[in-house]
């Protein structure tokens, strides 16, 4: 009852991040019903975060899509960083927020949080989206989708910011899913029954913008200067019925995984599985595990 006052209360307030408000309040939720599922993955998440904080030494560590910090290794940054800054979109992550600055304050760890869309695209994309007429035909829908790439994305990385260590914590493969909502949401009359666009060719203009999202954080990594990167991503989302053998597998990225940043080489990496929802527990008809994939990069000396 209390979480669900709690999305009403900062509904009103926020009304255009309701999205991402609704699925943090759900990933809590989620994380209470399959906290014995979920823990393998989180304990592995910290295990290689903190490994890139004990050989990094970082002296600011900047968290994109931080959330809850279920998967976030507070102990270990309270000694060995100096600042922490927590980036994420979700209004309804300040609790476990506070939580950590208190944590973290205590051992004289700095802490600077900062709510906005590390993508710089949803608002202006999503406002362009909603002055399409509700009677645009697919083509109208589609001419819409490929303007908008060129647009300028808006500066996101947070202002005075230099990270010695920057992690992206399970946003790369997310980033696409809400504006992919917001697209479907907005034209549904366009879709067929099972919920994809009926032109294919405006199916593949959203895609197209989905790609766009991704490729574009993976250049804000590689421009951000940070020392050390570490990315955790999904790189597939299976779907299995426990009655068969053959599971349902979907690529989690439209772009090519792991990928190459500029200037920077992988040093270290990591795989695993995240059962994130047994059959049963949520749906009666398929349980959902994802493949992880943790990264990190270091940059190349000026020398090299």
């Amino acid at each position: 009852m209390f979480s669900y006052l709690r999305y009403l209360a900062l509904s009103l307030f926020y009304p255009a991040r309701r999205d991402f408000l609704k699925a943090g309040l759900g990933i809590a939720s989620r994380h209470k019903r399959c906290a014995r599922y979920w823990k393998p993955h989180l304990e592995l998440s910290k295990q290689f975060i903190s490994s890139a904080l004990q050989n990094a030494r970082p002296a600011t560590v900047v968290i994109l899509g931080a959330g809850r910090l279920l998967d976030v290794p507070i102990s270990d940054l309270s000694e060995k960083t100096k600042q922490v800054v927590l980036v994420d979109w979700d209004p309804g992550v300040t609790l476990a927020w506070e939580n950590a600055r208190r944590t973290l304050e205590a051992r004289g760890v700095t802490v600077a949080t900062q709510q906005s869309d590390v993508t710089g695209r949803l608002t202006q994309w999503t406002k362009a989206l909603d002055s399409l007429p509700v009677t645009s035909s697919a083509s109208d829908a589609r001419e819409l989708l490929v303007s908008l790439v060129e647009l300028p994305a808006l500066e996101t990385f947070p202002e005075g910011i230099r990270a010695d260590l920057l992690i992206s914590l399970n946003l790369l493969s997310q980033l696409g899913l809400y504006w992919e909502d917001r697209v479907r949401s907005r034209l549904g009359t366009l879709m067929s029954d099972d919920g994809i666009f009926s032109d294919s060719s405006l199916e593949k203009a959203l895609q197209s913008t989905m790609r766009c999202l991704e490729e574009e954080h993976l250049s804000l990594l590689s421009n951000s200067e940070a020392e050390t990167i570490v990315l955790l991503s999904d790189e597939w989302f299976h779907y299995y019925r426990q009655q068969q053998s053959e599971w349902r597998t979907d690529a989690a990225l439209r772009t090519v995984f792991p990928p190459a940043l500029a200037n920077y080489s992988i040093i270290e990496r990591d795989s695993w599985l995240w059962h994130l929802a047994p059959q049963w527990l949520e749906q009666l008809d398929y349980g959902e595990i994802h493949t992880v994939r943790a990264l990190r990069y270091q940059k190349h000396s000026s020398s090299s």
